[in-house]
């Protein structure tokens, strides 16, 4: 039983990453108006904070750093090895970075000279600054044995973010105790930067601004049909509030009946997500496709993803698409 409970959470996160290869795809459709007090089409633009300011943990100073121009920048990516974490006998090291068939990969080497049985993560993973929620590291290392294992990043979600080029990375470090499960060490943040470091990430926040406050942005910039679900309502958000945030949608309705839906969207302080509400099952509503809604209606929630506090919650918002 044990060993069903160790290997379950890789099953789901294969399984998730899967499911989650082909969303987004096809054109989009941009809400003709948007219906509710929260939201505004000529909101100015909050302050960009496109560099954050974290202590690198490899790559140049920045007096000594040369530009990047189009061609370094296009250049095959690498990384320099380095040391990212050392704690409770456990040391995790940096290697290299690949191109893999889901995306790319950042290949680490992890050493456990601890007497435990360890498991390695990764969380609250950013690439240029935008979250990557479906990235994924999961290493399981015997007491005294060594793993090569891959932090690896989907290439759709970094196209669904407009990302061309890996520059930064951004990600916390968990080591637990494979047999307990419990917590042995967590990394501060941790930045990882590439051989393309200084390259500046294009940020399009174009769309109807749903919510605006607090330091934190959403923005509808329309309606996709998917591979997988039935639809997707594409948001950008954006995170300068000085804490963790998790949005998620409720009351969701299509053309005036209630759907079943999901978004739950969490992002670091200083992050920007590209993300969507995915609408299940359009034929519940005898709907055969997105050509055929009308309006979508939601109110948004947003709270502090560690103490659950409530930030802000949006009255009801509808797009109109007909």
């Amino acid at each position: 039983m044990a060993k069903i409970l160790k290997v379950l959470p890789a099953l789901l996160l294969a399984i998730s990453l899967l499911l989650t290869a082909g969303c987004f795809g096809g054109e989009i459709v941009v809400p003709e108006s948007v219906d509710g007090s929260q939201a505004s089409d000529d909101t100015p633009d909050a302050e960009k904070t496109d560099e954050p300011a974290p202590e690198l943990v490899q790559g140049e100073d920045a007096e000594d750093a040369k530009p990047v121009t189009e061609e370094t920048a296009s250049a095959e990516i690498t990384v320099e090895e380095a040391v990212l974490f050392e704690a409770e006998g456990v040391k995790i090291t940096v290697t290299g970075y690949e191109d893999g068939w889901m995306g790319p990969e950042i290949k680490m080497l992890i050493e456990n000279a601890s007497e435990r049985n360890v498991i390695v993560m990764a969380a609250a993973v950013s690439v240029n600054g935008y979250m990557m929620p479906m990235a994924s590291l999961y290493a399981d290392v015997a007491a005294g044995m060594n793993a090569y294992e891959s932090l690896m990043i989907m290439s759709s979600q970094l196209d669904q973010s407009g990302i061309d080029t890996v520059a930064q990375l951004q990600f916390y470090l968990d080591i637990q105790d494979a047999d307990t499960w419990d917590s042995l060490a967590k990394s501060d943040l941790i930045t990882l930067s590439t051989s393309a470091a200084g390259f500046e990430q294009p940020v399009d926040d174009t769309g109807d601004v749903l919510y605006e406050g607090d330091g934190i942005r959403v923005i509808c910039k329309g309606l996709k049909q998917d591979i997988v679900w039935d639809g997707t309502v594409v948001f950008y958000m954006e995170n300068n509030c000085g804490q963790p945030v998790t949005v998620y949608a409720e009351n969701v309705a299509v053309n005036g009946f209630m759907q079943d839906a999901g978004m739950w969207s969490e992002l670091r302080d200083g992050t920007r997500i590209v993300d969507g509400l995915s609408l299940l099952d359009l034929s519940d509503l005898e709907l055969t496709g997105i050509d055929e809604v009308e309006t979508i209606s939601f109110s948004l929630r947003i709270i502090n993803s560690e103490n659950w506090n409530e930030i802000a919650v949006t009255d009801m918002l509808t797009l109109n698409f007909g």
